[in-house]
């Protein structure tokens, strides 16, 4: 009967360990601003709960256990137990509570702040906890007499990472001249720490070009332009990728800007 105890108080402390990790693990993904990027906080919310869980379930069945112990002293009676129970016996068994409530806390501490400095140490968000997400700002131009679309709808410019792959946004005024050449400006916001980043533009009826962005891991405020890079690669439409020529002569410049640090 005393095992049947155990087993349900574990079904319930594992119950309640549950409801309360997930409430836990929704706090904890908002305060460190995990990413939610293909469901990343869900699973890191249904990691906490699970953790919640099998705390619960241990405490809940060891509370019935220890619950059920009694220390016996040597010169007791069996047959008459209950009035055997001394002060020094009751004095152990409060001993042995406060050892295994304390017990718990200390594991609860120490899980949870393991938890709380693992998901610190490996967030890949860029611009910290609970700011706002970097800028990739870039200029790509062309050569002299390349004709840009009316409408920027019409300019396909992407973003590939190892995490990610985003569409490009244009800027009201994206199409600019540096001297006779056309030019266009735009911005991406940098999510994460990527070891790759590849940029690709296509104007309508014109190629594809790719660039490999010369940018670190986790890049830094920028307070200028890099220089002019030539485009590293081009599709002319058949998906295969050819090397660049000296005719094509797209190239492209950028900077990456954290706000509030212009």
């Amino acid at each position: 009967m005393h095992f049947i105890f155990a087993v349900l108080a574990g079904i319930l402390g594992a119950a309640i360990g549950l409801v309360a990790g997930w409430g836990v693990g929704e706090i904890l993904a908002r305060a460190l601003n995990v990413s939610c990027f293909e469901g990343a906080c869900g699973y890191f919310v249904a990691l906490i709960a699970l953790l919640g869980g099998v705390a619960g379930l241990v405490a809940g069945i060891l509370a019935v256990l220890l619950r059920g112990r009694r220390k016996v002293p040597p010169h007791a009676d069996v047959s008459s137990l209950p009035a055997a129970e001394s002060a020094p016996a009751r004095r152990h068994g409060l001993r042995t509570t406060g050892q295994f409530v304390a017990a718990i806390a200390v594991i609860i501490v120490a899980v949870t702040g393991g938890i709380w400095g693992y998901a610190w140490i490996s967030d890949d968000s860029l611009g910290g906890h609970n700011q706002a997400a970097p800028q990739f700002q870039y200029e790509i131009r062309f050569p002299a007499g390349t004709p840009l679309p009316e409408k920027k709808a019409a300019v396909d410019v992407q973003l590939y990472t190892e995490k990610n792959q985003a569409w490009g946004d244009l800027y009201d005024d994206w199409r600019q001249q540096d001297g006779e050449r056309p030019v266009i400006a735009g911005f991406f916001e940098l999510y994460f720490r990527a070891s790759t980043r590849v940029l690709s533009v296509k104007l309508p009826g014109g190629p594809k070009y790719t660039f490999i962005l010369k940018l670190p891991r986790s890049p830094g405020h920028m307070t200028g332009y890099s220089d002019w890079y030539q485009a590293d690669s081009a599709d002319d439409g058949s998906g295969n990728m050819r090397p660049v020529t000296e005719a094509d002569d797209v190239q492209i410049r950028y900077r990456v800007v954290y706000a509030g640090e212009d």
